[in-house]
């Protein structure tokens, strides 16, 4: 079979990765450079890069906390910009190698959806069998008078930029937002974030999100929650206007702007005479990814749901199986996502508001924080907690973690909530000493009373 795939970022090269081990003859057609998509080019991995120095700017700042006398170091923003660049160029570079060594052919440009399944690409029409779509996202901005004459920054601009700003307001206070927020205040940015919801990191558990907002306030971040931009003006400095709640209107002058207001889809020319059907922000498909053309597959932030590079491999494989004959509907249980800001943050499975959504006030909670955790007292990491989530069953429905190391619990809490997990089994199980994983163990035990620590 032959196999197109229009777009070269996580969903994209891991479908066609998967279509050539089935022995398929597979294409990328991607419009950017390099292959990796946003995540790897200008989202998960140079934001990793950026929160790395970050933390060590900050610990340099506790130094004399665990025993040294120094000063707080200078600044290479020309040097923290190179590794950056170098990080990503060596993941490109890696997945480019990888298509050569599974004979992907990759070709570089626009693409446009031609019938039967064709795309037409620098006036050559390339011929498939099926295609996948994996076009994902970009920057979404909102209408606020004044602001597309302003000159804003998206996450790409941010990324790029060649100096560190004197001052920096943050339109959006989801992942993005709250990740450049920190990034730039660890660096000694002032920084002021607008979020029109009641709080930070929408969908987020709530107590959560709470935490995280303490600990960017506790950094210097000024934070506005249920703020409309009223309008934006550009003179030397960018000047916002806005409304919190039924407040009076005020401004504020900043040197940039960025604007972190979520994505949108990125469409390719052609589905409209192919039959391929979408709304606003979305292709739709059927739960096997299938589009409402045959012949056409879809996967990753292109069809919407959670933008999450993971989510967008398990789909680009999944595509490519079905595409191949199978009938594999998909599953999103125990999906994981991890936030990296002045706390990191990661949850899997229902909030504790959605819980009580959709069991009741029926739910169980338990909690255990990181001020009773002996690895975080021996390494002066103290904020954060784990929390647990179960049904009047003991089935485990969400586990939410905020502190050093949540991320990497992500594991153990998606294996608990995708397969069902019963209370007793993580009760039971005996975690390490001294880690941090040791809080989830502890924030079962909770649920019962029966933590040991506290």
């Amino acid at each position: 079979m032959k196999l197109g795939i229009l777009g070269g970022g996580p969903a994209g090269y891991s479908a066609a990765f998967a279509a050539a081990g089935a022995g398929c003859e597979v294409a990328i057609i991607e419009r950017r450079e390099r292959l990796g998509g946003v995540c790897l080019n200008e989202g998960c991995i140079p934001t990793k890069a950026y929160v790395r120095t970050a933390r060590i700017r900050k610990l340099f700042n506790r130094a004399a906390e665990f025993g040294f006398e120094v000063a707080s170091p200078d600044i290479s923003w020309e040097r923290v910009l190179a590794r950056k660049e170098r990080v990503v160029k060596l993941l490109t570079a890696g997945v480019e190698l990888l298509a050569r060594r599974r004979k992907v052919a990759v070709y570089h440009g626009e693409g446009k959806l031609l019938p039967p399944a064709n795309i037409l690409l620098n006036g050559e029409n390339l011929s498939f069998d099926k295609v996948i779509i994996a076009t994902g996202t970009e920057a979404s901005v909102p209408p606020i008078p004044g602001l597309s004459e302003a000159g804003y920054w998206t996450n790409r601009e941010a990324l790029s930029a060649r100096s560190l700003p004197r001052s920096v307001a943050i339109i959006g206070a989801g992942v993005v937002g709250v990740e450049f927020a920190h990034i730039f205040s660890a660096f000694g940015v002032p920084v002021t974030v607008f979020e029109v919801m009641p709080s930070i990191l929408p969908g987020i558990d709530k107590e959560i999100s709470s935490g995280l907002e303490t600990a960017l306030r506790k950094d210097g971040v000024r934070i506005y929650t249920s703020c409309q931009i009223t309008r934006v003006e550009k003179n030397e400095l960018f000047k916002l206007y806005f409304k919190v709640g039924d407040g009076e209107e005020s401004s504020l002058s900043f040197e940039r702007l960025l604007v972190a207001t979520g994505r949108r889809a990125s469409f390719p020319e052609g589905m409209e005479a192919l039959g391929i059907e979408h709304e606003k922000n979305r292709i739709l498909v059927n739960d096997y990814l299938a589009t409402s053309n045959p012949r056409f597959f879809a996967a990753g932030d292109i069809i919407g749901g959670a933008l999450l590079a993971h989510v967008a491999y398990y789909e680009g494989e999944l595509a490519v199986r079905n595409a191949l004959g199978a009938n594999e509907a998909v599953d999103y249980t125990g999906v994981p996502s991890a936030i990296f800001s002045a706390l990191e943050i990661g949850t899997v499975g229902l909030s504790e508001e959605r819980a009580r959504e959709v069991v009741g006030d029926r739910i169980r909670v338990g909690r255990f924080p990181y001020s009773a955790l002996g690895r975080a007292m021996a390494e002066g990491k103290r904020e954060g907690f784990v929390k647990l989530i179960a049904d009047k069953n003991e089935t485990i429905l969400g586990i939410h973690a905020i502190g050093e190391g949540a991320s990497e619990m992500l594991a153990a809490f998606s294996v608990a909530v995708r397969n069902r997990m019963k209370l007793t089994s993580v009760q039971e199980t005996i975690f390490a000493h001294p880690t941090y994983s040791e809080a989830l163990g502890e924030a079962a035990l909770a649920v019962d009373g029966k933590a040991r620590h506290i």
